[in-house]
């Protein structure tokens, strides 16, 4: 058996009490861990305030629920460190072999799965993976294995959805958006590999590579020809680190594209979690000269004060809301409101996922500026997209 333990809010006795008091709360956790175990047993510190505990030879589920309490009950006991007594409870995540898999990444993911259900039912608690979690383990492992040779092996495109100027109809803006196209032919959309990307890390090279090829394809549109309009790209969170100013400085000299045509998008639920550094990131960013959007605007907390705090250029109403328009009376009032109030703050609004004439006849008549959809075009690939935008930026 495989025990994945997190020392449940360790963090705030960290933060709080100094990194000292936490290395010797970390210790002391260990001794006490070390001492519910067998002789023959493991048990490693695997990074920040988690453990890892190897249990060989079990025989049967019960032996480790034997263990798994016994660390519990001795955790929970309070810890006295310089004078002074702590109170912390452990959340345990237990992998079998070889029921939840066959090697070492595939049950340590699945521990890490269970570890994270016994976080979500409320910490200092122990589960174990379910067989649904291990095969899911699994397929995460492989999946994360074929990223790699993704990245490698350049698999990813971009394709392109146009912004449409509401009053004029003409193209303003694309909007990159990645695909893998995998070896064996299949197409695989952002939701199922994104989340994985941002987990273990790989959002960062795919992320820059994202960047570089959206920019250089707007520069390469600008030199045929073509009028100027901006390409917008979505940004994680995971990339507001302190490479990106150096990085978005470093991808437009390479591709000689003019700031003002970049537009980096990051989500509403997104922004509400980032640090005042990220903050403090998204406005050297907007000094570039680079445009900022929120995406999925109204799914978060939708406040108009970080609206006016931040440097914003535009937000795009979540297609939740334009799906309703215009029969939904409450989705037609939000985004009424939304409209209304960032136009009082002088930020673009674009209404996402407009698939109907009626739903193109509300906005319009309530003045937002732009809006995407399948009612104009669906996201397109290079070769597609470029006859579309050429014919409608040339007609008069």
């Amino acid at each position: 058996a495989v025990l994945y333990l997190d020392l449940d809010h360790f963090k705030k006795i960290n933060d709080s009490m100094g990194h000292a008091v936490g290395d010797l709360l970390l210790q002391k956790a260990g001794t006490r861990l070390l001492s519910c175990v067998r002789e023959t047993d493991t048990v490693a510190r695997f990074g920040g305030d988690e453990f890892v505990i190897l249990l060989p030879e079990i025989l049967t589920p019960e032996n480790v629920i034997v263990i798994a309490k016994k660390i519990l009950h001795e955790i929970a006991q309070p810890f006295t460190l310089n004078n002074q007594e702590f109170y912390i409870t452990t959340s345990i995540g237990i992998g079998l072999y070889p029921d939840d898999g066959q090697d070492v990444q595939i049950i340590l993911k699945s521990a890490d799965i269970a570890l994270y259900n016994a976080k979500s039912q409320g910490r200092n608690i122990y589960q174990f993976c379910l067989p649904s979690a291990a095969i899911l383990a699994q397929h995460k492992v492989i999946l994360e294995s074929e990223l790699h040779q993704a990245l490698k092996q350049q698999e990813f495109a971009l394709f392109y959805q146009p912004k449409i100027n509401i009053k004029t109809g003409k193209i303003v803006g694309v909007e990159a958006l990645i695909r893998w196209q995998r070896s064996d032919g299949k197409t695989m959309m952002p939701i199922e590999f994104i989340p994985l990307a941002e987990e273990n890390g790989l959002i960062i090279p795919i992320g820059e590579g994202v960047l570089h090829a959206a920019c250089m394809q707007a520069q390469t549109w600008l030199d045929r020809g073509l009028p100027p309009i901006t390409v917008a790209i979505n940004l994680s969170t995971q990339q507001l680190d302190k490479n990106i100013i150096s990085t978005v400085k470093r991808i437009l000299n390479e591709t000689s594209l003019e700031p003002k045509y970049v537009e980096l998008e990051i989500t509403e639920s997104a922004l509400m979690q980032i640090t005042e550094k990220n903050i403090a990131l998204l406005f050297n960013l907007h000094d570039l000269g680079v445009k900022l959007s929120i995406d999925d605007f109204g799914t978060g907390f939708s406040s108009f004060a970080y609206l006016r705090n931040f440097k914003v250029d535009s937000i795009k109403i979540d297609r939740s809301f334009i799906t309703g328009i215009p029969y939904d009376s409450n989705a037609c009032a939000i985004t009424r409101a939304i409209i209304t109030m960032a136009h009082a703050l002088n930020i673009i609004t674009i209404a996402e996922g407009v698939e109907t004439k009626e739903q193109l006849d509300f906005l319009r008549e309530n003045d937002c500026d732009q809006y995407q959809g399948f009612l104009f075009s669906k996201p397109l690939p290079e070769k597609d997209i470029y006859p579309l935008m050429f014919n409608n930026l040339q007609e008069k």
